[in-house]
């Protein structure tokens, strides 16, 4: 029984069968197909060179032949699971089911506003999304286990992203240039000059975030896993509105040590010294206790670990009132205004001219 090569209609890859039995399955996408009509198709691709039903032929330059599965939408030119180009007009955009890979710069610079990607698709390859300036959030499904280099780099629009699942690949663009016997080297990062990106959720099982991945990026909030491995400058010139340290979430504070961060949350942490490594502008303690006098006891503790221009930062729990903010930073509790020290008595605030009680 001679093997017969055959063309799946439904992705365009090539499906092998034996021409005597019954049923072929493609390899790629699963389709079934009775053996004639596999035939058929594949004698159709050498002797039809124009979209008839839904399939059409390519002839590239090395003789070979290539179908097109359109699934009654042109829009998407698929070729065996690999989405190639996109030529409709929409913005809002859900990529068809039979897409197992986004090919390289498929929507490089399109002014689309948001794409719903399908479970089932597989990999992003490298500027996938390059410069879409329009694009506002994606939501990676759990079955990408790939994200080619500088993906997403320059959408300026782009405000949430969500990963379902862990993936490999979020690798920068390193471009070597050489010129007037000067060389130089640009990085362009997945998620590099995403202006407006404020909310990046990874799974737990994510396992690293690579270089320049977030440059220039202005976080509000982003949740990473204890395990994964922050590489340096991920997050170069970044500035962060919250970072959450947890007992049992390390970071490694000499990687983010360069990043301005807004409000740094810490709950049950056990070594205060990685504090003085980090640049915040705020503590929030996150704490349960509704007393009052603990919620004092853990300002004191958390201030007599911290040195130099961190003493003068605001630290408060999370059900702090404010006259406690202003007792942790040795101003009056009343009004908040600074001491006069005299050289006996007791302190009064040059603001309201009460004497210091605490």
């Amino acid at each position: 029984m001679p093997i017969v090569l055959a063309k799946c209609t439904e992705c365009g890859g090539t499906i092998k069968v034996e021409s005597e039995k019954k049923l072929g399955v493609c390899e790629n996408c699963g389709q079934p197909f009775v053996v004639e009509e596999a035939i058929n198709n594949f004698t159709n691709f050498y002797e039809v060179n124009y979209i008839t039903n839904n399939n059409t032929t390519n002839n590239y330059g090395d003789g070979t032949v290539v179908n097109i599965y359109e699934n009654n939408n042109k829009e998407f030119i698929v070729e065996a699971g690999v989405l190639k180009k996109y030529t409709g007009a929409d913005d809002n955009i859900i990529i068809p089911t039979n897409v197992k890979t986004i090919g390289e710069a498929c929507f490089e610079s399109m002014p689309i506003v948001e794409v719903k990607l399908q479970d089932g698709l597989k990999r992003i390859e490298s500027g996938a999304f390059w410069n879409c300036k329009q694009l506002k959030k994606i939501h990676i499904p759990k079955s990408v286990e790939y994200i080619g280099e500088a993906c997403f780099f320059g959408c300026s629009e782009l405000e949430e992203v969500i990963f379902e699942g862990p993936v490999s690949g979020l690798q920068a663009k390193i471009k070597h240039n050489f010129c007037d016997g000067e060389s130089w080297t640009q990085e362009f990062g997945t998620f590099d000059h995403c202006s407006k990106l404020s909310k990046v959720v990874f799974s737990e099982e994510q396992k690293n975030i690579p270089q320049y991945c977030f440059r220039y990026c202005h976080l509000d909030e982003i949740s990473i896993s204890r395990n994964c491995n922050i590489s340096n400058n991920s997050f170069d010139n970044c500035v962060l509105n919250k970072v959450i340290l947890e007992k049992d979430k390390p970071i490694n504070s000499e990687l983010i040590s360069n990043i301005f961060i807004d409000t740094l949350v810490i709950k049950d942490i056990n070594d205060y010294s990685i504090l003085n490594k980090i640049n915040a502008n705020k503590i929030l303690i996150d704490s349960d206790t509704e007393n009052e006098d603990e919620q004092w006891q853990l300002i004191q503790k958390v201030k007599s670990n911290i040195n130099g221009d961190m003493k003068n930062k605001s630290i408060r729990t999370n059900k702090t009132k404010d006259y406690l903010v202003w007792k942790s930073l040795d101003r009056c509790q009343h009004c908040g205004g600074t001491f006069d020290y005299p050289l006996l008595g007791k302190p009064k605030c040059k603001n309201c001219g009460r004497k210091k009680d605490y």
